[in-house]
């Protein structure tokens, strides 16, 4: 009688912990990225770069792809080159462009980044957690409202790092 008791308690504390748990993400909302983006100096000022985030074709929204291209100076460089997932389960992120592929992609995982860093509040967030490549790394951001987009590193550190686009609705979408 006595073990029994004791399994059942045993029980109700394994069942407890569990159901109190929260699930991990597996998708997040990123509707807010879709679109055409422009980076300007300030308000009214001159361009410095464009993202445009669309899936590839009508019949493929299956992820928004873009690459971030800087046209300070008058040269018009791809900087960037992104890819979202329809469902936000992953993203993925190649630098002056690399090619990035629906096969070779790696999968980042939705991951909160720590409570440490002093996000300030949005409308719109999904955040990627880097595969481990340094020390130094550790998500990928994405805030936002419906008029404004901003894609930057968070270091491993919980502090701010590279900003890869921060700009406004250009509307071709």
């Amino acid at each position: 009688m006595r073990i029994y008791a004791i399994l059942v308690t045993t029980f109700g504390v394994v069942l407890t912990g569990c159901v109190g748990a929260a699930a991990p993400l597996t998708t997040q909302d990123i509707g807010f990225l879709r679109g055409c983006w422009v980076q300007k100096e300030a308000p009214g000022e001159a361009i410095q770069g464009f993202l445009r985030l669309l899936p590839r074709s009508s019949e493929d929204d299956a992820a928004l792809w873009g690459d971030v291209i800087d046209a300070r100076d008058g040269a018009w460089r791809p900087t960037h080159r992104l890819a979202f997932g329809a469902d936000g389960a992953y993203m993925t992120i190649g630098r002056d462009p690399l090619p990035v592929e629906t096969g070779s992609r790696a999968l980042n995982r939705i991951a909160d980044p720590p409570r440490n860093a002093g996000l300030r509040p949005v409308a719109y967030r999904a955040t990627w957690r880097l595969p481990p490549i340094n020390a130094s790394e550790g998500w990928v951001l994405a805030d936002g409202t419906h008029e404004t987009l901003r894609i930057y590193l968070l270091k491993a550190d919980a502090t701010e790092g590279e900003v890869i686009f921060d700009g406004e609705r250009d509307g071709c979408d």
